[in-house]
């Protein structure tokens, strides 16, 4: 989980001044070989 919020906060602090309104659509999380989880980027915070 840590792990998962630094990256998170990262691409967040990351984002353009340029950009408005929702910046993260979609995340997808997956271990190397197994299948993708969606996670809700508006229930980050």
């Amino acid at each position: 989980m840590e792990n998962f919020q630094a990256i998170t906060g990262a691409l967040i602090k990351a984002r353009p001044a340029a950009v408005k309104g929702q910046f993260l659509k979609s995340v997808t999380l997956s271990s190397t070989m197994g299948p993708g989880v969606r996670v809700n980027p508006s229930k980050l915070s």
